[in-house]
C-alpha cells in the first residue's frame, strides 16, 4: 500500500536538560495533531523512538498545519521533518506508526540522515518532483521566519491571522493597537500569510496528482 510517511525529530535534543518537559510537549503536540487531523491519518502521530516522531497519512493537504502545531508546542525547540510517499508493506493492520514498516520508512530514514547534514528543516519526496522543490523552499523559508520571531511577534501574527482585527489582538494580548500594527508591518505578515496559502495549495496539488496515479496505471494495464 502506498501512503505518506511524515517523520520528525528534535534538533539538538542531546543538549536539552529537561527531557521530561520535551516529552510532555511532544505528547501534547501529538494529541492536538491526532484530534485535528483525524481524517487524514492512517496511523497516529506518535513518538517512535527517542525524540523521533512519525505519522502515516492518507493525504498531505494538512501537513503544513501539522508542522505548525509542532512548531507552536515545541518552540523555542526546533525540529526537522521529512515527508515521503512510497510503499508500506508490514504492520499495516496495527495502525501504529511505530510498528508499520516498508520502503517509505527506509527512504524517510535515509532522507533524515541527509537533512541533518544541512541547515534546512524540511525535505520531501512526494512522487511529484515538479512540486517537491517549490514545497521544500516554501516550508524551509517559513520555518526559518517563524523561528526568527520573538514569542510576542509570533503571538501577534498568529492571532491576527485568526481574527483580522488589530484592536481585538491588542485587547487579548494587553498591548496597544499601535504596537500590533508596527509588529505586523515589521514581520511582513502578509508575505507570511500568502506563502502559507501557497504551500497549502501545493500540498493539495500533490494529493490530487497522487490520487490519480492508480487510475492511470490501471487504464494502462487494461489497454
Amino acid at each position: 500500500m502506498k501512503l505518506y510517511v511524515l517523520m520528525s525529530d528534535v534538533v539538538g535534543s542531546s543538549s536539552l536538560s529537561d527531557r521530561e518537559d520535551l516529552t510532555s510537549r511532544i505528547q501534547q503536540a501529538a494529541k492536538r495533531i491526532n484530534e485535528d487531523h483525524r481524517s487524514e491519518l492512517f496511523a497516529d502521530f506518535e513518538i517512535t523512538r527517542g525524540d523521533q516522531m512519525a505519522a502515516v497519512l492518507r493525504s498531505v493537504s494538512g501537513v503544513y498545519d501539522i508542522l505548525t502545531i509542532l512548531e507552536q508546542e515545541l518552540y523555542p525547540v526546533r525540529f526537522r521533518s521529512v515527508l515521503v510517499y512510497d510503499q508500506l508493506t508490514a504492520g499495516l493492520e496495527s495502525r501504529r506508526s511505530a510498528v508499520i514498516d516498508g520502503p517509505a520508512f527506509y527512504k524517510a530514514h535515509d532522507m533524515m540522515r541527509a537533512l541533518k547534514r544541512t541547515r534546512n528543516t524540511f525535505t520531501l519526496s512526494s512522487g511529484q518532483a515538479e512540486f517537491d522543490e517549490a514545497a521544500e523552499v516554501l516550508v524551509n523559508l517559513l520555518q526559518w521566519r517563524w523561528n526568527e520571531m520573538t514569542e510576542l511577534q509570533r503571538q501577534i501574527v498568529r492571532q491576527y491571522q485568526d481574527v483580522r482585527n488589530q484592536q481585538k489582538v491588542a485587547e487579548t494580548l494587553e498591548r496597544s493597537q499601535q504596537q500590533i500594527s508596527h509588529t505586523l508591518i515589521a514581520t511582513k505578515w502578509e508575505l507570511i500569510n500568502s506563502s502559507e496559502g501557497a504551500i497549502r495549495h501545493l500540498l493539495q496539488l500533490i494529493d490530487r496528482r497522487n490520487a490519480t496515479v492508480p487510475t492511470r496505471v490501471q487504464q494502462s494495464a487494461t489497454a
